[in-house]
């Protein structure tokens, strides 16, 4: 009896074996866990089934196919490790930390567990927590560039650019090859007001990766920085007009402003749809209509950005396009007053 239900077991499993190689995974983990049922000696099978599932998108049968074989092997690794992650894909980050807390205490220098807990509490908003970790990582592993990147665009989030540069840079030394974290570097160098560092940047990677929507959009950013209008009109038209209309329109509208073509920014503003009328478009028409001599329109406009972000009320403060309406009274009453 024992050797038939091997075989047919077997036989279940070669299915199963041809439904993943369709990407039929929940089909094939379905399969798998049917023959595991009929001949359940290959406890091992269970991890399987569960991995199946984590790429089903099944994260709730994941987790209770993973506490199966816990039962038996309550500190598996790979176990542990695959119920942590069913827990982070369905946005349960403080259960994937307690599994992943759990991993740590049976191998406190498993570099992966380390990494998952400093973006579990990264997700959770614990920056503190997520730091710690991720240097941790680091620590552990001088190699692992996932940790240096994560790690400096919380320092960027917290405009602690120089740190943010050096983590940005060590990164990129082990993996050269990341779009977004050149341009991240590149960005920080902005903010820095290092221009000049930030387009060599640019300019080096845009040689490997000439048709990114995102290098474009920096250098475009980073000439209009320097006043380099014409070269920043060059890399707008090198953007596609239809797949990246949004950039190009806001970086039609940030060259306007820095050129100080205020009927130009009012026609670019008429193009944005009603749903995507923000602060910052509201704060754009005030600057705007304040320039073409508008000035009620100007306030009315300014009130209404800063009603929608606060934030907009301090960097009114110091704008120097509202120099036309700064001793309107109306201007004094909106920018400096409580909110």
């Amino acid at each position: 009896m024992s050797s038939f239900r091997y075989t047919l077991a077997q036989n279940l499993l070669k299915c199963s074996q041809k439904f993943e190689a369709r990407n039929k995974q929940h089909l094939s983990a379905i399969i798998l866990l049917i023959s595991y049922k009929i001949y359940d000696e290959e406890k091992e099978l269970l991890l399987k089934i569960a991995t199946l599932e984590i790429y089903a998108k099944k994260y709730r049968r994941t987790i209770r196919i993973i506490n199966k074989y816990l039962d038996n092997n309550p500190e598996s690794i790979k176990a542990l490790k695959l119920q942590s992650i069913a827990y982070k894909n369905m946005n349960e980050h403080k259960n994937a930390i307690k599994i992943l807390r759990k991993s740590l205490k049976i191998n406190k220098h498993d570099v992966w567990i380390l990494y998952s807990l400093g973006s579990n509490y990264e997700n959770t908003n614990k920056i503190r927590m997520a730091k710690t970790y991720f240097r941790k990582t680091i620590e552990a592993d001088k190699a692992y560039s996932k940790a240096y990147f994560r790690l400096a665009n919380i320092y960027m989030n917290e405009e602690k650019f120089d740190l943010a540069v050096n983590l940005f840079l060590d990164g990129l030394s082990l993996k050269g090859e990341s779009v977004i974290e050149w341009v991240n570097l590149a960005l920080c160098y902005m903010k820095m007001k290092n221009n000049k560092a930030a387009e060599k940047v640019l300019l080096e990677v845009k040689r490997k990766k000439a048709s990114s929507p995102e290098i474009l959009f920096a250098l475009s950013t980073c000439y209009i920085n320097q006043s380099k209008y014409d070269k920043a009109k060059k890399m707008i038209e090198q953007l596609n007009q239809e797949k990246e209309y949004k950039l190009i329109l806001s970086l039609k509208v940030k060259l306007a402003l820095e050129q100080g073509f205020y009927e130009e920014i009012a026609n670019l503003l008429r193009e944005i749809k009603r749903k995507e009328k923000n602060a910052e478009y509201w704060y754009l028409l005030a600057i705007s209509q304040a320039n073409t001599r508008r000035e009620n329109k100007a306030i009315k406009a300014l009130r209404k950005a800063i009603t929608m972000d606060k934030s907009m009320q301090n960097e009114a403060k110091k704008d120097t396009h509202f120099m036309m309406i700064r001793e309107l009274v109306e201007f004094k009453h909106i920018v400096y007053s409580r909110q």
